[in-house]
């Protein structure tokens, strides 16, 4: 006689979200350091104890939840297992000592004002693998003097960096198509910007009160808002040859006056125009 078994197996979906509930919290699992993980340790829930100065997420954590170390005085340190997909927003807001971030090498998303007002954190580097940042995500960012944006950005938000007043140099990567209103605004060392040719939309005060000396132009950027590039002190605006008459459409009047021509893909020295 042949039997035949049947196995049935449920698939339980695991719910990933950033929030957390008090349910969550009552049922989470405590390190020694008084950080709080979802019972399955897929998610950093909270830290609940305060004295961290160096912290290292446990592996296999694939979610930083929201508010996890929100205004965490003495953080310092942070390291984040490769596991790490999502960081929620406002994970690591006003941390004023944080220094050091050592992301994770699949991170996918940061949220909203995720790292808004680290005060004392000079440089971060996002990996290839993220693909998406909030709004304020570095906001505040007082110290911060180093940003590598990674190369699978396709937007950056609203008032992400803004206030970032000691940025003195920004590469925006190929991927990026829109910059929205105040994305970099009051970056008050910021005195250069490359816009690549991937960029279609520059929203309000993207630049603004930034101290833009020369902006270059890789390509036809099809929507810029007349007030991108306010309160700068803009001497020449660098622009591929042919696209004159699209730039004049689309900057004001004043920045007309500082086109130079870029030719075959090379900018040769000139002088500096002014009106």
């Amino acid at each position: 006689m042949r039997w035949k078994t049947t196995i049935t197996i449920t698939l339980i979906m695991e719910d990933l979200t950033t929030k957390v509930t008090e349910e969550d919290l009552n049922h989470g699992l405590n390190d020694k350091f008084g950080v709080v993980y979802s019972r399955d340790g897929k998610r950093l829930l909270k830290c609940e104890k305060r004295g961290i100065v160096n912290y290292e997420i446990k592996k296999g954590t694939e979610i930083i939840c929201d508010s996890a170390f929100d205004s965490y005085p003495t953080l310092e340190t942070i390291i984040f297992p490769d596991t790490v997909v999502s960081i929620g927003k406002d994970a690591f807001t006003n941390c004023d000592s944080l220094q050091q971030v050592k992301l994770s090498q699949n991170l996918v998303t940061i949220g909203n004002c995720a790292f808004c007002w680290c005060a004392s954190l000079k440089e971060m580097i996002l990996p290839n693998s993220v693909v998406e940042i909030g709004e304020c995500t570095f906001k505040l960012c007082e110290s911060m003097k180093q940003l590598v944006i990674s190369n699978s950005v396709k937007q950056i938000g609203g008032e992400t960096f803004a206030d970032c007043y000691s940025l003195h140099e920004i590469v925006i990567p190929n991927s990026v198509k829109r910059l929205e209103p105040h994305a970099f605004y009051s970056c008050e060392n910021l005195q250069q910007i490359t816009i690549p040719n991937s960029v279609t939309y520059i929203g309000s005060d993207a630049f603004g009160n930034c101290d833009l000396q020369q902006i270059v132009f890789e390509g036809i950027v099809k929507h810029i808002d007349n007030d991108a590039f306010e309160g700068n002190h803009i001497k020449r605006i660098i622009i591929p040859n042919g696209t004159t008459k699209h730039f004049q459409k689309n900057l004001p009047p004043n920045l007309c006056k500082k086109f130079i021509i870029l030719k075959e893909n090379s900018m040769a020295n000139s002088n500096d125009k002014s009106e």
